[in-house]
C-alpha cells in the first residue's frame, strides 16, 4: 500500500480482517474464527466454515472513510445472522425463501480448495443459468442471506424444485417496479439485493416489448437489463450499463447475455459482424481473464497438489495496432506439460523459430486429439502433454495470424 493510501486512512488487508474479526466477536458470534493472512480469509480451523474477504475488502475500500465503521458493523451482523438456526417447520420458512444468482467461479474455486483439503463437497443445490451463472436458494433475513443446503430441504421434507417455485413467487410479490427506457429496453429497480435474481421471472420478462428474442444481462447483484437480439440501440445501452458495472462494482456477476428460448435462458454471443461486437468481446475477454487469473493463482498455490508439476498457462490479451480489437491468447510451449485456458488464439512456441499464432477453433480442427478438456475445472482448461509434430506444425503455420 502506498504512503498516499495510508495517509488517506485506507486499511491494509490485515487491519481490515482484524477489525472485522473484532466486530464479529462483539456481536456475540460463538465461533472460534481466526485470520488466515495467506488466504485472506477468516475461518474455523478444522472445519469448512470460512469467510473469504477479498470482495468485501474491495467493497470496503470503495466507501468514504466516514462510512467504513458502519460497513464493518453491518458485515458483522451479516456473518453472525448467517449462523442463525433455520425454522424446523417448512411452513414457517416458506415466506423467507428467495432465489439467488451467483457467478459460477465462486463455487468452482471453493470446490477446488475443498478437494485439495479433503473437505466434503458443498451440499448446496446449484443449477446452471447459462455457462457462467448458477442459481440457488437462500433464506432471507434482515441483514443476511443464508444458503439452503440439501440437508435443509431434506429436513423440511421438500424438493429443490418445490422450494424454488415458492421462492420465485415470493420474489415476484416483492418486485416493486420495472423501469423502461424508450419502448424496448427494461431493467429491474427494486434495490433489495435480488434484482439479478429477477432474471428467473421469465413469465414477466417474456411479456416485455423487445425487438427479436429477449436478451438479459446480470452484471452485478443489483442489476438486471433486458432488451432484444435485433435491437442495436438497446444492445448499445445494455453494454453501457455493463461496462459501468464492471468499472465500479467489486462483486460482478457476468457480462454474458442470456437469450430466452421457450421459457429457458441460454448464453448468447453477439455475432462477429454485429456493430457492437468489439465492445462486447472486450468486456467478455476481461471477464474471463479475471476468472482465469484467480484460477491460476489457486492452481499454482494451495491447489498445486491436484495437478503436480504442470505449467498453468496465463490468459493474456493482444490488441490490434489501432486499439479497436482485443483478442485473448495462451502459449503452448514445446516440451511443456501445460493446462491451457480457452482463448481466441494459441501461440505455439517452439524451441527454435518464431512463435505461430493460430485461431483456437482452427487449431482444434488440426490437433484437437492433443487437447484434453478438463471439465472439472471452471473455466475449462485443456491438458496438453505433447507438442504437435512437424507435419502438424506445417499445417498450423498455413493458418498463422501472421500470414
Amino acid at each position: 500500500m502506498s504512503l498516499f493510501d495510508r495517509l488517506r486512512g485506507k486499511p491494509t488487508e490485515s487491519s481490515f480482517a482484524k477489525a472485522l474479526l473484532a466486530a464479529i466477536k462483539q456481536q456475540g458470534d460463538p465461533r472460534q474464527l481466526v485470520y488466515d493472512q495467506e488466504q485472506f480469509m477468516l475461518h474455523v480451523p478444522g472445519t469448512a466454515d470460512r469467510i473469504n474477504l477479498r470482495n468485501i475488502y474491495q467493497e470496503h475500500l470503495s466507501l468514504d472513510q466516514t462510512d467504513r465503521p458502519g460497513h464493518l458493523e453491518t458485515l458483522a451482523r451479516v456473518f453472525c445472522q448467517s449462523e442463525t438456526e433455520l425454522p424446523e417447520d417448512f411452513e414457517e420458512a416458506k415466506s423467507h425463501l428467495r432465489p439467488k444468482v451467483y457467478c459460477r467461479s465462486t463455487f468452482a474455486n471453493m470446490e477446488l480448495v475443498n478437494k485439495v483439503r479433503g473437505d466434503k463437497r458443498l451440499n448446496i443445490p446449484l443449477y446452471a443459468l447459462g455457462d457462467h451463472l448458477l442459481m440457488s436458494l437462500v433464506y432471507d433475513q434482515e441483514y443476511s442471506m443464508r444458503s439452503i443446503s440439501g440437508d435443509d430441504l431434506e429436513k423440511w421434507g421438500t424438493t429443490f424444485y418445490e422450494a424454488m417455485e415458492i421462492a420465485k413467487t415470493n420474489l415476484e410479490r416483492t418486485t416493486v417496479a420495472w423501469a423502461r427506457m424508450g419502448d424496448n429496453f427494461h431493467s429491474s429497480m427494486s434495490g433489495d439485493n435480488y434484482d439479478s435474481s429477477r432474471v428467473l421471472l421469465t413469465d414477466q420478462i417474456g411479456e416485455f416489448s423487445v425487438l427479436g428474442d429477449h436478451v438479459a444481462v446480470v452484471p452485478q447483484r443489483d442489476a438486471l437489463y433486458v432488451t432484444g437480439t435485433n435491437d442495436p440501440t438497446g444492445l448499445g445501452i445494455l453494454l453501457d450499463f455493463v461496462e459501468k458495472a464492471y468499472q465500479n462494482d467489486p462483486r460482478p456477476l457476468s457480462p454474458i447475455p442470456l437469450r430466452l428460448r421457450e421459457g429457458e435462458w441460454e448464453d448468447w454471443d453477439l455475432p462477429m459482424n454485429h456493430e457492437h461486437f468489439e465492445r462486447y468481446h472486450r468486456t467478455k475477454t476481461q471477464f474471463l481473464g479475471t476468472m482465469y487469473a484467480d484460477q491460476k493463482e489457486l492452481l499454482e498455490g494451495e491447489c498445486q497438489p491436484l495437478y503436480g508439476d504442470v505449467f498453468v498457462a496465463s490468459y493474456s490479451g493482444i490488441e490490434s495496432q489501432d486499439g479497436t480489437k482485443l483478442r485473448s491468447y495462451s502459449v503452448w510451449g514445446e516440451g511443456v506439460d501445460t493446462l491451457l485456458p480457452r482463448t481466441d488464439l494459441i501461440a505455439f512456441g517452439q524451441l527454435t523459430g518464431e512463435p505461430c499464432l493460430v485461431d483456437w477453433s482452427k487449431a482444434r480442427e488440426i490437433i484437437g486429439h492433443l487437447m484434453l478438456a478438463d471439465d472439472e475445472l471452471y473455466p475449462v482448461r485443456y491438458r496438453v502433454r505433447e507438442f504437435p509434430d512437424e507435419q502438424s506444425m506445417e499445417t498450423l503455420r498455413q493458418f498463422s495470424e501472421a500470414n
